[in-house]
């Protein structure tokens, strides 16, 4: 390391100390942030060493880490072991009753950063739908109204059996939660609906204004809200859950029902291994052999699940 000492300037009385430094000096640093996460406690946390036990209960890391606080009330999370780090970032948000933590890979703190950390993917619900509507192509067109977001998913609900689009997009923490997707068709009169969206998991949100972080008794904004009755409740959030349908599913099926229609009056025989000769269906619409699986169409015996048509 190299000192250089300036004297002092007639013009400008000034002295300047000048420090040479190399990669050397700042290694640990380097390595401290490739290690780091920057993120931002939305809502109303605890103390952090109380939000650390609680994140190491639900994190369960292969390593340690450190959680400290930075300027802009930001904070930086230092893990020891990569697994950690690349597991977290992959969860964020991470949502607790009173808070969330919204994590990102490490860069200086700074006012942009700060604002970016209060953007997030929220898990959604979209109920309502008319069912000749649920396809992918309209149900990327109502998650993107709310958000950036992943290829919704269409499931069925394991509590009242109704279908509804998931999706995650990425939605402003800082503004009141949307609750209602009106879908116009682009000609007048014709299959207008609402959508409504439930939130399959939200920390502490206010029931007047939507916004995350409070409750209603300490709502800045409910002074300035017409109504002042709650335009949001537990229903903003979703009880319900279920399994993923395959989104085609529904396609496949009326496809293999339009083989049955079309199967031929006369389909040959056809005879399987070991010398078991299939019989030839007799009526219009065919034969399904159940214990077998198997249905003729029009380019002959097939394999289908029949499960798809109980």
């Amino acid at each position: 390391m190299f000192w250089e000492v300036g004297f002092p300037l007639l013009h400008t009385h000034t002295m300047a100390v000048v420090v040479h430094f190399d990669d050397a000096d700042i290694a640990a640093g380097a390595d401290r942030e490739e290690h780091s996460l920057i993120g931002r406690l939305v809502g109303l946390p605890p103390a952090l060493h109380t939000v650390k036990t609680t994140l190491t209960r639900v994190w369960r890391p292969d390593g340690e880490f450190t959680i400290s606080p930075l300027e802009l009330g930001l904070t930086q999370i230092i893990f020891s072991a990569q697994s950690d780090l690349r597991k977290v970032e992959k969860g964020s948000p991470w949502i607790f009753p009173k808070y969330m933590l919204v994590v990102r890979s490490w860069v200086p703190p700074s006012p942009a950063v700060a604002a970016s950390l209060l953007w997030a993917p929220l898990e959604v619900q979209m109920w309502g739908v008319p069912f000749e509507c649920f396809t992918a192509k309209l149900a990327q067109r109502l998650g993107s109204a709310l958000g950036e977001t992943t290829a919704p998913t269409l499931h069925r609900s394991d509590v009242s059996g109704g279908l509804y689009f998931r999706a995650e997009p990425v939605l402003d923490l800082a503004a009141p939660l949307p609750v209602e997707i009106e879908a116009v068709h682009v000609k007048a009169g014709k299959g207008n609906f609402i959508v409504k969206i439930k939130y399959e998991r939200l920390p502490v949100f206010c029931y007047f204004c939507g916004i995350i972080g409070h409750i209603g008794a300490n709502c800045p904004r409910k002074a300035e809200l017409e109504d002042d009755s709650p335009r949001y409740g537990r229903f903003t959030v979703s009880e319900e859950s279920g399994p993923e349908i395959i989104e085609d599913m529904l396609s496949r099926r009326k496809k293999r029902f339009t083989w049955l229609r079309a199967m031929s009056q006369k389909p040959p025989s056809f005879r399987l291994a070991g010398g078991f000769k299939m019989p030839r269906p007799q009526t219009p619409s065919g034969v399904l052999v159940e214990q077998m699986g198997l249905v003729w169409v029009p380019t002959g015996w097939r394999r289908v699940d029949l499960g798809l048509f109980r």
